[in-house]
């Protein structure tokens, strides 16, 4: 019995996640905090190129959490950002860590 529940929550929770990653793009632009809270939390463990591009936006939030989960969805992933819009994404994380973001 306890096996049987194990298998019915991973797979609840993995099907889960799959919905998740393949509508984390739309949910992050959701006018409802709680589902880019969601997102955010989301893609902090998956590798795409576009979530620097898509978390750069996320850094002025109203959430205290989506900003600084946005900031690490994006220096974890600062390799994939080109050179030339490096300088872009350095001074929107300052700006960032400037109005009070803690990390």
């Amino acid at each position: 019995m306890k096996r049987a529940f194990i298998i019915l929550t991973a797979s609840v929770f993995l099907g889960f996640a799959i919905d998740c990653r393949s509508e984390w793009m739309d949910d992050l632009h959701c006018s409802n905090i709680g589902v880019r809270r969601s997102a955010i939390d989301a893609i902090q463990t998956i590798d795409d190129q576009r979530i620097p591009a898509a978390c750069l936006p996320r850094l002025t939030d109203e959430g205290d959490s989506i900003r600084r989960q946005a900031a690490r969805a994006i220096g974890s992933r600062f390799y994939q950002i080109s050179n030339k819009d490096r300088g872009r994404y350095i001074q929107a994380l300052e700006a960032c860590a400037i109005t009070g973001l803690r990390m």
